[in-house]
């Protein structure tokens, strides 16, 4: 099948495995199945297909259709999901655990990729191929108080720089990259002068 230009929205649960060890599990289960559900409808809500939760990380993409720019729509709605994700963390009804703040850290990164399809399962029983999703789990681990919480790669900030603000944080090299490309944090919304 055809490659297709995506744009992979990685979310990561910061500090997770000091979580495991010092949270209730019970608790911890819970309130990390609540937020991913409610993080889960607003992707699909923003145009996004979530293609799967792993452990503590969520994994959503956005596909380019034939006038629209997936980057654009992905970092409007990583905006929007680190806004929600800040919300949810400060209701005890569904972050019920005080002591723990919670933290999420998001990667971007925009290439082609190949889909294909295995029955009825919608987006799980996706097969998604392309050194994008590789590097959206990768660089999201560069995500930390001094870069920003939304790490971009160049191919995102170069799609979506006329309607977004991004920070240059320099060339990082990627755990199983063999050469440093530069990394962005993507810091908010353009105003556009109509």
């Amino acid at each position: 099948s055809n490659p297709t230009l995506v744009t992979v929205l990685v979310g990561d649960i910061r500090d997770y495995t000091v979580l495991v060890q010092e949270a209730p599990s019970g608790q911890l289960q819970e309130s990390v199945g609540r937020v991913f559900a409610r993080l889960e409808r607003q992707v699909v809500r923003l145009g996004g297909t979530l293609k799967e939760f792993q452990g503590d990380a969520l994994f959503a993409f956005w596909e380019q259709g034939a006038d629209d720019n997936p980057a654009q729509e992905a970092c409007a709605a990583a905006l929007e999901l680190h806004r929600l994700a800040g919300e949810l963390g400060g209701d005890p009804e569904v972050w019920a655990l005080p002591d723990h703040p919670l933290r999420l850290d998001w990667a971007l990164a925009t290439g082609p990729v190949v889909i294909s399809g295995h029955g009825s399962d919608g987006a799980l029983g996706l097969s998604m191929v392309g050194e994008s999703v590789v590097l959206a789990f990768r660089i999201e681990k560069f995500a930390d108080d001094t870069t920003g919480a939304i790490v971009a790669c160049p191919q995102t900030r170069e799609m979506a720089r006329k309607r977004f603000k991004f920070k240059d944080l320099g060339s990082r090299t990627a755990k199983g990259f063999e050469r440093p490309q530069r990394l962005y944090a993507l810091t908010g919304r353009k105003r556009i002068a109509l």
